[in-house]
Formats: C-alpha cells, sequence, structure tokens
C-alpha cells in the first residue's frame, strides 16, 4: 500500500473519476478518504520526561504551536508519547 498526503484540498470523487480513466503502469489506483486525527505520537525524549512536561510543551502555542490537549498517553520503555488535542485543527496538527 502506498499512502499519499495532499497539502491542500482535494475533490475526491473529481481525483477518483481521473484515476479511474487513466492507469498508472497499467494499475487503476484506488483512494479513500482517512478520517482526520487528532493525535501526534512524538519521540525523541528522555527517559525522565513526564507526561505533565509533554502536556506543558505542547499546550504552549508560542513553543509548539500547539493548543489545549485532551490527554498523553507516555511510554518510557517504548520511548513514545501519544498527545491527544482538544481540536484536530490544531496548528500543530496542521503543520506536521
Amino acid at each position: 500500500m502506498i499512502n499519499v498526503m495532499f497539502f491542500c484540498i482535494v475533490e475526491l470523487e473529481k481525483l477518483q473519476q481521473v484515476c479511474s480513466e487513466r492507469p498508472l503502469e497499467g494499475s487503476f489506483l484506488q483512494m479513500f478518504a482517512v478520517p482526520m486525527s487528532n493525535c501526534i505520537q512524538v519521540t525523541g525524549f528522555g527517559k525522565q520526561t513526564t507526561k505533565d512536561l509533554i502536556m506543558l510543551y505542547f499546550e504552549n502555542s508560542k513553543r509548539s504551536k500547539g493548543g489545549p490537549i485532551n490527554k498523553v498517553e507516555l511510554s518510557v520503555n517504548k520511548g513514545f508519547a501519544l498527545v491527544y488535542f482538544s481540536d484536530f485543527k490544531s496548528k500543530c496538527l496542521m503543520n506536521s
């Protein structure tokens, strides 16, 4: 499977129509809309980093371009955190 991300508004029906008429290397492409997400995965932080510190960082719009956060799930052993924003239109999500 290949994922393609557009950084502009795309009329999915028109794109599907064009792709159904013009094959790519003999294959007709299929596409589906993917739901918007309010979540980002964060890696690269130290083992001493806390959920509260990650939350404060991403709630600070000057520091991270983030915004209000619903919750943070921290998995230090696996080396990542999931940050769930209140609004999927957060600047932090839109720029990632």
